[in-house]
């Protein structure tokens, strides 16, 4: 299916400002339609008048379009511009990311240490508890060695006396 004729017309001229070659035939669509005749010695279309003045009309808004084209291409400049600052910025996050699981690492590691330090001065504590526990078990042992020996002491001295009495009152 074919497109109609005002794109046709359209792409027409499109492509006559593209050709190098084409810039009589630019000269030519700037005219009025009072110069058809040229024109349609150029182009070799039959409603040459109408043509020209809808060519002219199609055309003046490509030659603003030059304008346009510097500024879209400063908004392309702009924008690859500001697509650099955003890969930047994505770059800068990513190593803050991984600042921080590095930083995570450590304070987990420093709580892991603290738990085993943790975990030693309890066993610590209790040991130093069943020391004093056996310490406190030997002192009351002592207690009743020393009152054992005291028992045999004076039990001794007793013996001894019976046996003075004894040789005595042979």
């Amino acid at each position: 299916m074919n497109a109609p004729l005002h794109v046709q017309r359209r792409e027409r001229c499109v492509q006559l400002l593209k050709n190098p070659v084409s810039q009589p035939k630019r000269a030519a669509f700037s005219r009025f339609s009072d110069q058809a005749v040229p024109i349609r010695t150029i182009l070799g279309v039959n409603r040459l008048p109408v043509f020209a003045e809808e060519g002219f009309n199609e055309i003046h808004p490509l030659n603003l379009g030059s304008r346009n084209i510097a500024n879209v291409e400063n908004a392309v400049k702009e924008i690859n511009s500001v697509t650099e600052l955003a890969n930047q910025s994505d770059e800068a996050f990513n190593e803050i990311v991984q600042m921080i699981d590095q930083a995570s690492d450590q304070v987990r590691s420093i709580a892991t240490s603290s738990e085993e330090q943790s975990a030693a001065s309890e066993q610590i504590n209790r040991s130093v508890e069943q020391i004093a526990g056996i310490s406190n078990e030997n002192a009351e042992a002592m207690r009743q060695s020393s009152a054992a020996v005291s028992e045999l002491s004076k039990q001794s001295q007793i013996l001894k006396s019976l046996i003075d009495q004894m040789k005595s009152g042979s």
